[in-house]
Formats: structure tokens, C-alpha cells, sequence
């Protein structure tokens, strides 16, 4: 008990294998214990989308597989070009190319 009152007030950090034990004695998923309730997983619009294509042939999971990373990497693209058009990384490749 007094090891689990260091863990709550943040004097200690638990091992991997003590948030594992923590775990299956509470009956929870390790992510519970370690990450807030809006920090992982999906929404519950996205979890039901999700369980509805897990019913789904495996074509056509494939397709949504396909679709998915598609429109993960178009935005990762876009969030790129953004960093990389921003003023202040046009003002630094700038200056850059002035000192060489």
C-alpha cells in the first residue's frame, strides 16, 4: 500500500512488469493505468466504424486499410508542407542560403 501511495504521488515510477500486475489484478488494460481517458484509443464513433469493418470481408477490410493510410499520410504531407512554409523556417532556410 505505501509503494502504491508513492506511485499516486509521483516519488516513485512502477516497472513495466508492476503496471502489467496492476493490470490483471484491477482487471484493466494497462492504458487505463497509464494514460488519461482521452489520450489513447478512438473515439466512440471511431470505435464503432472500426468494430463494424472488423465484421467486414478481408477485402474489403484491406480497401479500408488502404483508404486509411492514404488520408494519414495526405495529412502528415500536408502538416509537413505547413512546418515547413511557415514564416519564421522561410526566414531561417533564408538566412541559411545568405551564409553560404
Amino acid at each position: 500500500m505505501l509503494q502504491i501511495r508513492r506511485y499516486e504521488s509521483g516519488t516513485s515510477q512502477p516497472t513495466l512488469d508492476v503496471i502489467r500486475r496492476l493490470a490483471i489484478a484491477l482487471g484493466v488494460s494497462a492504458d487505463m493505468l497509464v494514460f488519461d481517458e482521452e489520450e489513447r484509443g478512438p473515439s466512440d464513433a471511431l470505435r464503432y466504424q472500426f468494430e463494424t469493418v472488423s465484421r467486414m470481408s478481408e477485402h474489403e477490410q484491406q480497401m479500408v486499410r488502404e483508404l486509411l493510410d492514404a488520408v494519414i499520410v495526405k495529412n502528415q504531407v500536408a502538416g509537413a508542407l505547413e512546418r515547413v512554409n511557415k514564416p519564421e523556417a522561410k526566414e531561417r532556410r533564408t538566412q541559411a542560403q545568405g551564409k553560404a
